[in-house]
Parts: structure tokens; C-alpha cells; sequence
């Protein structure tokens, strides 16, 4: 993509951001991502236990690991209820734990998950050296929606989460090769610039892919 194409594409974003927000109002004060950290404190943990930052982000990083494919109400629901047993033995996984994999389309997911568990904590980042370094667990790489997801539910209002519905409000087209996904987050953070105001790279995604994925916006709007 040429770069008179990207400075287009990125000012159509904010103008279909602005669209949006006067069609559907309660967006403005849409906190997606803030809305999950929250329930997962106030559910995810026993009454009586309150977590610490490193508690927190193992938990959001398990859940991004989850995430993929997923029937995401369903597996925030499922996730806490399985943290709790979680909270209260030493391992996540066991003939006793919650069974994960009815919650994931990709195995291999609930095995990555378990072994964020398992990790004991001081072979695990400390968050204190860095706010989101939990999310080094996973590989922006080869994983970058992932890794951004994580980051973003612990707290990280810059992270950019790039999914087959953002792409498409980016890009015109779903993701084809790994540096689409680097197009689509450089459209994003672009349209930041073209009068948007305080609104931060998270609440930008989560706000645009409501008003497309829930709210039936269309994307050809991006023109």
C-alpha cells in the first residue's frame, strides 16, 4: 500500500470513528477492555483474596491465550469460573480443575494457558520491572493479535489489537500476510492524528470493531 493510500485509509478510519460515536453515543464512554479487567477482579478470585499485578496479568495472559476463535462471553465466564478452583490449589491443571478445552477451539491454546499457570512465579517476568512484560510469554512474532490482546487487558492503552474485523476496517480486506497485520495497526494509530481527540489506540479498536462486529456498521463506510 502506497503511502497516499494509508494517509486515506487512516483518515476514513477516524472519519467512520466519528460516525460511529454520533450514531451510537454510549461509544464515547465504551471502556471494553477496562469493562473485562474489572469484572476479573471483582469474579475471578475467591471472596477474601485480593490479587496482586502479577496475579492479574498471569490471569489476563492465560485469557488472551484462550481467546482465539472463541465465543468470548462464554469464555470470560468459563475462565473465571476455572480461575477460582485455580485460586484455591496449587495447580490449574488436574482431574479437578474446570475442563478448558470445552471453552477453546484450539487445544493447543488450553495447554498454553496451563503452562502460564503452572509457571512458578519467580521463573515468570516481574511486572515491576515492566507494567505489561507478562504478555512476553507471549511471541509478538508469530502471535502479534495475541500478544496485543494481552497487553491490552492488563491495562496497556497504547496496545493495538488487529482481528479479521479491524483489518477490515484498516485495510479494506482481511489480513493476508504478517505484514498486513503491521499495515493495519499503522492505519490505526494514523487515524489518531486526524482530530479524534484524547481517545488512546485501545479504546480506538474497541470502539470501531463494536460499531462494526455488534453494531452492523458497515465497513465499506471506510472508503
Amino acid at each position: 500500500m502506497k503511502p497516499k493510500e494509508v494517509l486515506a485509509r487512516s483518515r476514513a478510519l477516524a472519519e467512520y470513528y466519528r460516525r460511529a460515536l454520533d450514531r451510537e453515543p454510549f461509544l464515547r464512554e465504551l471502556d471494553w477492555y477496562g469493562n473485562v479487567e474489572r469484572r476479573l477482579l471483582e469474579e475471578a478470585w475467591p471472596e477474601g483474596q485480593s490479587p496482586d499485578d502479577a496475579s492479574l496479568f498471569r490471569a489476563c495472559t492465560a485469557l488472551a491465550v484462550l481467546s482465539p476463535e472463541t465465543d468470548w462471553d462464554r469464555l470470560l465466564t468459563g475462565f473465571i469460573s476455572a480461575h477460582r478452583v485455580w485460586c484455591k490449589r496449587d495447580w490449574f491443571s488436574g482431574k479437578d480443575a474446570p475442563d478448558l478445552s470445552t471453552l477453546v477451539v484450539y487445544v493447543s491454546n488450553r495447554k498454553k494457558a496451563i503452562k502460564v499457570f503452572e509457571d512458578s512465579f519467580e521463573n515468570s517476568p516481574d511486572p515491576q520491572d515492566s507494567p505489561y512484560n507478562w504478555a512476553g510469554l507471549i511471541d509478538p512474532k508469530t502471535a502479534p493479535k495475541t500478544h496485543a490482546f494481552a497487553r491490552a487487558l492488563m491495562g496497556d492503552r497504547d496496545a493495538l489489537v488487529i482481528d479479521r474485523h479491524s483489518a477490515i476496517l484498516a485495510l479494506g480486506r482481511p489480513l493476508q500476510r504478517r505484514s498486513d497485520y503491521d499495515l493495519a495497526v499503522l492505519i490505526h494509530r494514523a487515524a489518531l492524528g486526524f482530530g479524534l481527540g484524547d481517545v488512546d489506540p485501545r479504546d480506538l479498536q474497541a470502539r470501531t470493531w463494536i460499531a462494526y462486529r455488534d453494531l452492523g456498521f458497515r465497513p465499506e463506510e471506510v472508503t
